[in-house]
């Protein structure tokens, strides 16, 4: 008798449900800290030669001392070592700001930050990434929040500017304790500050996971027991641009499977831990519909019907999204998957707070 599947209900699911790797939240994956009061910033980067400088820029203005800054370079093939190396030159000669350079072969953004983290020494976590900037006042202010508010993580509003650097929108809403709550994208990754300790048993990033690895991560510490504080202030700063995102607004196979494995992450722990209920159901429901009308609008029709299968196996509320579901399982056609694709509502109401 097969192992039964948590996300199908079945031993008749494909092998490769099974292939995910399980969390790792053994205690020694990341030591513990070297040195109190340090806050450690972990920058993964990746031919970045340019933007680089700035984000460590951002981070020296912090008004916050003491800080270590982690670099690790994710197999850049330009100068992005070169130019870290003369950074460091110029702007570490003071006592209380240090900056380390890793460099590893290619193996991603999940991977670099890992390895940030277990290079880390301070009792404090702030994510960075290369070609993004915090406010001068961002980790003093968190800092001195989770003290105030005896808190496991404070995490701040962050601003969304576009190639032109316009602001355009704005990440970070406020937890309201309900299901729905758990699959919304709440903060950006360079919102949180977390103690170290949070970090250590939320465990480390997924690997496996070209896409939505900050949407996994972010969902994880929600099913944790952990205790937040939204800080309503801006702090930090996403800029977007073509150069080397993996977030496209173009199809990309790998992009939407990888999303894909991130809710069947999601779900299974959910799960684990007790957390089911309509309005998380119903929120991950609407988001495995929208990467099956993604898969069957490029001539994926397996994958469609898999994700369509996971988005009709709970027990969702009967609202607009349930009703699509069941036409697009009764109407398997592609030219029906773009008519809804092509609403111009349809994108916001599936993917509300999930990033793209």
């Amino acid at each position: 008798m097969g192992r039964t599947c948590p996300l199908h209900r079945t031993t008749n699911c494909p092998a490769s449900c099974h292939s995910m790797k399980p969390y790792d939240v053994s205690p020694d994956w990341m030591p513990g800290f070297r040195h109190e009061d340090w806050v450690s910033v972990v920058i993964p980067v990746y031919n970045r030669e340019d933007l680089i400088v700035e984000a460590l820029d951002s981070v020296h203005r912090q008004t916050y001392r003491p800080i270590e800054v982690v670099v690790v370079d994710d197999g850049s093939e330009d100068e992005t070592g070169e130019a870290v190396q003369a950074w460091e030159d110029s702007n570490t000669d003071e006592d209380g700001f240090e900056v380390r350079y890793l460099y590893q072969e290619n193996t991603g953004g999940p991977a670099a930050r890992n390895r940030g983290l277990r290079a880390s020494r301070g009792a404090y976590i702030q994510f960075l990434d290369s070609d993004d900037l915090l406010l001068a006042h961002k980790i003093e202010r968190q800092h001195r929040r989770l003290h105030e508010q005896k808190v496991d993580m404070v995490y701040c509003t962050t601003d969304v500017l576009d190639a032109e650097g316009e602001t355009i929108g704005r990440c970070g809403q406020e937890i309201r304790g309900t299901g729905i709550d758990v699959p919304e994208y709440s903060w950006h990754i360079s919102g949180p500050l977390y103690r170290r300790s949070t970090v250590r048993e939320l465990g480390p990033w997924l690997e496996s996971l070209t896409g939505n690895q900050d949407w996994e991560y972010c969902a994880r510490a929600k099913l944790h027991d952990f205790s937040f504080h939204f800080d309503e202030t801006v702090g930090s700063v996403y800029r977007q641009h073509d150069s080397g995102r993996i977030s496209n607004p173009s199809f990309q196979y790998e992009y939407t499977r990888s999303a894909e494995k991130a809710y069947d992450h999601i779900w299974a722990l959910a799960e684990e831990r007790d957390r089911l209920n309509k309005a998380f159901s119903g929120r991950i429901a609407r988001l495995y519909l929208y990467r099956a009308l993604e898969y069957r609008c490029h001539g994926f029709e397996d994958e469609a019907r898999r994700c369509l299968d996971k988005a009709d196996r709970s027990p969702v509320q009967k609202d607009l999204a349930w009703v699509m579901i069941q036409a697009c399982k009764r109407i398997p056609h592609r030219w029906w998957a773009q008519l809804l694709l092509q609403l111009t509502h349809l994108r916001s109401t599936l993917l509300t707070g999930n990033p793209d």
